[in-house]
């Protein structure tokens, strides 16, 4: 198996060395993946977590690294935007998975507290002095951080479900909107929304006042008042308050800091990230006061970070200079000859939609009735209808699966009453394959999963070649334990994003690639003129990444369908179950997402057939695009 892509790669090193740890009574390593295991699972077109460490920081940092080593460098240099994001992500509430049973269990313990101290009059009042201070809950790499609401906090955060005197008829409270009620989720996210960007503008005050302060002290009282990094004040004043107060704690006045990357746990994310600010402050020389002045957040990050012992251990096993760099994170005054660093203005703009950094991806777009009316009139006018075809075999997609092998069968993983629908998926479009393939093609199964498509075709066309390309490794280990039963020779494994795979072939093929990987499939193909067997799935998903926008082809944008035209399209093609009332328009809206894919293939050169899977009922998602390159004949 072949791996790709710095998430993969470091996520198995992580795999390998708890394997190993395990036999010497350290099971703790594999913590370093997070919940689940899910640390950076996810490819980077769907996890911004992925993207931001595997694409966006090591990106921008390395331009600014070459322009810091250019012999002469600017003397005030732009924060890169990725950075900024990554500082801006600290200022939401971490994400905590399974976050209620969490908080039930720290807050029993805070009550608890309380319980075992009210009978010792003798440290009252020090136990009410500090009873909102910041918490630990020790873990084996680093620390929780976590803390108690004020009095003060819990008022300030009362959800008013009232508008002009009238009550909220569903009855939202601050903990729980009803997503069903507009009005107060729409004046919620407003609220948010302004809180943000008043913060935000802060960060663009306090730049100015930079210029302009002088003193030592006025520079620590600055940071501390924009940095959200002192302790909370309460008016509590005894022990029969605070009793008081407490028993009307609920799990939600549990606050977690955040303190690492992708919220309160010490992930792989913060190794990756701690490495990419540690070459930086590298290539400054150490000298970094005004950088890290304009991010407190990447700051006060850093500064945990280097109290870790083992990321300490760690650092110095692999010779990076921890004293200069914790001199650095540590220092207030500027240094003489140190650059000046400036924010992007246009980084602290807070959209309605603007999207936080997350382990996965973005929910889909709910479409109303009326956009996608709207955008159905728009095709109409336009004369944007599908041409519907027929597969390359007809109705003689057959495939005589008595005569395959065990380990080449679905049946060999699957329950028995998936196996009928996914052998006539896998029929359609290995006989479609079949009937555009040469002997020696390289045929690339993208999205391949545990290679039920790709292991059938390597079999059945034995004197061509079989690349499958996936992110998940227990899915490919699945199929190389299938392969090597069948003794297959002809199949090769890569364990990496599709888009990372730059290898020549000459057929790639996907089946049920969700949603944008279907079109990151299409132009991997289009780019290296292969033919294409595509069964597109998840219409709803589609969405603008840095590879990919919609709409895809010249001619969809011609009759000025946007990108929310697109996504509307997609969402409503989503609708296509069986029996339902929405069932002919999703089926229409698919064929024009598909047409629109269609259309892109054929402006570069291709001749391409959209036709159906047989029969339909194998899957609602039934389409099949199959194109070749036109060649001049042709």
């Amino acid at each position: 198996m072949i791996r790709c892509g710095l998430c993969s790669v470091v996520r198995h090193i992580i795999t390998i060395c708890h394997e190993l740890k395990s036999k010497q009574d350290d099971k703790t390593l594999i913590d370093l993946l997070g919940f689940r295991a899910a640390s950076l699972k996810a490819c980077s077109e769907v996890s911004g977590w992925t993207k931001l460490c595997e694409v966006e920081l090591p990106e921008s940092i390395s331009n600014l690294i070459n322009i810091l080593r250019a012999e002469t460098s600017p003397a005030c240099i732009e924060i890169p935007e990725d950075v900024m994001k990554l500082e801006l992500h600290f200022d939401s509430p971490p994400i905590l998975h399974n976050d209620d049973k969490k908080k039930r269990l720290l807050l029993k313990t805070v009550q608890k507290e309380l319980e075992d101290i009210v009978d010792h009059p003798e440290v009252e009042k020090d136990v009410v002095k500090n009873f909102f201070a910041n918490r630990k809950d020790e873990m084996p790499h680093g620390s929780i951080s976590y803390r108690v609401t004020t009095l003060e906090e819990k008022e300030s955060k009362k959800f008013v479900n009232s508008e002009n005197g009238s009550k909220c008829k569903y009855g939202c409270t601050e903990n729980r909107l009803i997503k069903w009620c507009a009005k107060c989720n729409d004046r919620e996210k407003l609220r948010r929304k302004e809180k943000r960007q008043a913060k935000n503008n802060t960060r663009l005050s306090v730049e100015t006042n930079h210029d302009m302060v002088n003193d030592k002290s006025d520079v620590i009282e600055i940071v501390n008042k924009n940095n959200d990094s002192c302790e909370p004040v309460s008016s509590i004043g005894n022990m029969e308050e605070l009793c008081d107060f407490v028993n009307t704690l609920t799990l939600h006045d549990i606050v977690y800091e955040h303190i690492y990357a992708e919220g309160v746990s010490f992930t792989v994310a913060d190794i990756i990230v701690f490495v990419y600010i540690y070459y930086l402050l590298e290539s400054l020389k150490f000298r970094c006061t005004s950088f890290l002045y304009k991010l407190p957040n990447v700051k006060k990050w850093l500064n945990h970070i280097l109290t870790l012992p083992r990321m300490q251990h760690t650092s110095l096993a692999c010779g990076f200079k921890m004293d200069a760099l914790t001199k650095s994170a540590r220092q207030i005054s500027d240094e003489e000859g140190a650059l000046e660093f400036t924010i992007p203005a246009v980084t602290l703009i807070v959209e309605e939609n603007s999207a936080e950094i997350s382990r996965s991806s973005k929910a889909k777009q709910k479409a109303l009735k009326k956009d996608i009316t709207r955008v159905l009139e728009k095709v109409k006018e336009h004369h944007l209808d599908p041409v519907i075809g027929q597969h390359p075999y007809g109705d003689n997609v057959k495939v005589d699966w008595n005569s395959v092998p065990l380990s080449a069968h679905p049946k060999i993983e699957l329950p028995e009453k998936r196996v009928g629908r996914k052998c006539e998926q896998l029929e359609n479009l290995a006989t479609a394959v079949q009937a555009i393939a040469s002997p020696g093609d390289i045929i690339v199964d993208f999205c391949s999963g545990a290679g039920h498509l790709g292991i059938i075709i390597a079999y059945l066309l034995p004197d061509c070649k079989v690349y499958l390309i996936e992110n998940k490794e227990e899915s490919l280990v699945r199929a190389s334990r299938r392969e090597t039963q069948l003794g297959l020779e002809n199949v090769t494994l890569y364990q990496c994003n599709l888009d990372y795979f730059k290898g020549k072939f000459d057929i790639g093929v996907c089946l049920h690639a969700c949603g944008v990987a279907t079109d990151l499939v299409l132009q991997q193909c289009l780019d290296r003129n292969a033919s294409f067997v595509i069964c597109p799935c998840c219409y709803g998903s589609i969405q603008n990444t840095h590879l990919i926008t919609y709409p895809r082809s010249q001619s969809y944008r011609e009759a000025e369908l946007n990108d929310k035209d697109a996504i509307t399209l997609g969402h409503a093609a989503d609708q296509t179950e069986e029996n339902t009332e929405l069932q002919q328009q999703g089926r229409h809206c698919m064929n024009l997402v598909d047409t629109d894919r269609a259309n892109l293939a054929i402006e570069n050169g291709y001749s391409v057939t959209l036709c159906s899977l047989k029969p339909l009922s194998c899957t609602p998602k039934n389409n099949i695009l199959i194109g070749t390159k036109c060649t001049p004949d042709s």
